[in-house]
């Protein structure tokens, strides 16, 4: 089969609206989808960027679901540059022209076409082709999906500058897997008090397993570490080796290895160079890349001088609980550090701009929370409620509320419940499992 064959039986195959009653997921992450929809009617592409199995193919499906009930199925084209079939040719200078004429001569839509373009990253230069076309026809509506935060970044972003919204696609948030076990979170408040031992078992095996959507609606446990473990294979062999033509593969998958084990830890380029055997420059190009697909996220010291927060080390944290266990294998032992990571990312996927902090006797704070200007919140973690833990977080959150002048602050325990006032200031302490569930602004 020649080039146009292939790319018209994989439209074929990827596109099934066009000839036969659609299905889609049946649980559905409605706040993602209903933003999304909202952006429907504008000219800006929409842009979904997260880690891969994330769930950015399942929300385009359920999106193509939603538009086909007041657009003709023709008027939806749907392109996976996964796709084993069309990698051969994606580097191909005419390559996207070619799969857009095939769509338009197949199908051939009247008025506006939704083209969705799925891992756009794989084909070089995609951004020309669609600027061209954005610029050239106000018809057509893309929706873009990547696994790499760079979509955004240097060419791309000079290119089509106000031309894109993004949107990030996490792992599910714990609300989404309690959906997604057939847990109504209309009331769980109420839920929290009726059945209080169910929701804590819930939460164990969402810190053990973590978000992945396919890893969630499997049930067996042996099952969700292997596609746990293969998805990291995935990630770094497809995102990180291939994506980014990195040649010395054992390097780069034992630093991403050795951060998803080391999750909520301080963290130092030349230390880890130490471990690799390689330079802080191929280390701190090792890590842009990770951060680039995901994996991983880096978070800086606060400090109101640019010059003090670059000297001090990160914290790493990664994109998913279930991600690290299945790698390291340990669990309960750490519970603490994974507790920490699940906050962190709540904490992204509300938004928030995100640092630690250590005072000048080296008392650390987990979350500094900062908007605009202003420290918001303070955050720490405490899964071990021993007495003399509970009064070095506490002592910590004193003199953090003390140094940013804040009123209130919050220690997110394991199941403690309780309030601590210091004069006119004030700590709580709430379990992760109420905090996860009634936090405000997801």
């Amino acid at each position: 089969m020649d080039e146009k064959e292939i790319i018209q039986k994989s439209l074929a195959f990827w596109n099934d609206w066009w000839f036969e009653e659609f299905e889609t997921e049946s649980f559905v992450r409605e706040k993602h989808l209903n933003e999304i929809l909202e952006l429907m009617d504008i000219r800006e592409a929409v842009v979904l960027l997260g880690i891969r199995r994330s769930g950015k193919s399942t929300l385009m499906y359920q999106l193509v679901a939603r538009l086909m009930e007041e657009w003709q199925a023709a008027n939806i084209c749907y392109v996976n540059f996964d796709d084993n079939a069309l990698v051969p040719f994606t580097s191909n200078p005419d390559f996207l022209d070619k799969v857009y004429e095939t769509y338009l001569e197949y199908k051939d839509p009247e008025g506006k076409v939704f083209l969705f373009l799925d891992e756009v990253q794989n084909v070089p230069n995609w951004q020309h082709w669609v600027k061209k076309i954005y610029d050239k026809n106000r018809n057509t509506k893309f929706v873009l999906s990547g696994s790499s935060a760079s979509l955004l970044k240097t060419e791309y972003a000079t290119l089509l500058t106000g031309r894109n919204i993004l949107h990030v696609v996490y792992p599910l948030s714990f609300k989404e897997f309690l959906m997604f076990k057939n847990v109504s979170t209309k009331d769980l408040h109420g839920y929290i008090l009726r059945q209080k031992p169910k929701l804590k078992r819930h939460l164990s095996e969402y810190l053990k397993y973590g978000g992945f959507p396919e890893v969630v609606l499997t049930d067996s446990y042996k099952l969700k570490t292997e596609l746990l473990k293969n998805y990291f294979t995935g990630i770094i062999a497809r995102d990180v080796l291939m994506h980014h033509k990195i040649r010395d593969a054992a390097k780069v998958e034992n630093l991403a290895h050795f951060l998803l084990t080391n999750s909520s830890n301080l963290i130092s380029a030349k230390k880890l160079g130490n471990i690799i055997k390689s330079s802080t420059h191929t280390v701190l190009e090792y890590l842009r890349i990770l951060e680039d697909v995901y994996l991983i996220y880096t978070v800086p010291y606060f400090s109101f001088t640019l010059k003090e927060q670059m000297l001090r080390p990160r914290k790493v944290y990664c994109i998913d609980s279930g991600l690290r266990n299945a790698i390291s294998f340990r669990f309960s032992e750490d519970m603490g550090r994974i507790a920490e990571n699940t906050v962190f990312l709540h904490l992204k996927r509300m938004g928030h701009e995100v640092y630690y902090w250590k005072s000048e006797k080296g008392r650390e704070v987990d979350f500094v929370i900062k908007s605009g200007i202003n420290i918001i919140e303070l955050i720490q973690v405490c899964w071990d409620m021993d007495a003399k833990v509970l009064e070095r977080e506490t002592r910590a959150l004193k003199e953090a509320m003390e140094h940013f002048d804040l009123k209130e602050s919050l220690i997110i325990t394991e199941d403690y419940v309780s309030t601590e006032n210091i004069g006119d200031r004030v700590i709580r302490f709430v379990p992760l499992y109420q905090w996860l569930v009634e936090v405000k602004n997801e």
